[in-house]
């Protein structure tokens, strides 16, 4: 994934603040990042007058940024998956975070699963719904009607997993269109 990022660009969710502050004096960016009250908070301090407009810019603070969110996803996905993994009684082996943009989760054969770290942009509800998603391909490793009722259990009823994977395709749209840019 890559985001055209601006001067005034943030993340603010439930789960995580993100802030970019241009600094005097300052060569090379340097972060600040906390864990308070479950939720991330980071600070990006970046040269003053950085030219945003730079295509080689744009792609130095999106690894800043992507390096940020994989500090934090171990710190804040992590304790989720293990929550609802320990709730469902379904075992995974590994959790992997990877800078991809095709997909928010996967999971493979070897009981692995696998998210990018871009999902700490999503609301805490639909990464919620990701995680449960992924761990129900732990017993189904399809979309068929007996993965959907699996997911169904875990988030509130019959239904209610479409209704947020369809949430969650709005969120991806919504995402594009806020941040996201083409690559050359």
């Amino acid at each position: 994934m890559r985001l055209q990022i601006s001067s005034d660009f943030s993340i603010n969710t439930d789960l995580l603040s993100l802030t970019l502050t241009e600094q005097a004096g300052r060569t090379a960016a340097q972060s600040r990042m906390a864990i308070e009250n479950g939720r991330g908070k980071a600070e990006i301090y970046l040269p003053e007058g950085i030219k945003f407009s730079d295509y080689q810019v744009q792609e130095w603070l999106n690894k800043v940024i992507a390096e940020t969110l994989r500090w934090f996803c171990p710190r804040l996905v992590t304790p989720r998956l293990l929550q609802f993994s320990q709730t469902y009684t379904l075992n995974y082996n590994r959790v992997t975070y990877k800078d991809v943009s095709s997909r928010w989760g996967s999971c493979s054969s070897k009981k692995n699963v696998n998210f990018s770290l871009w999902i700490l942009l999503a609301p805490s509800h639909l990464v919620d719904y990701v995680l449960k998603h992924e761990l129900s391909h732990l017993k189904h490793l399809d979309h068929s009607a007996a993965f959907w009722a699996e997911v169904d259990g875990m988030c509130g009823g019959p239904g209610a997993a479409k209704i947020l994977d369809k949430a969650m395709n709005e969120f991806s749209k919504e995402l594009s269109k806020k941040f996201l840019r083409r690559r050359r």
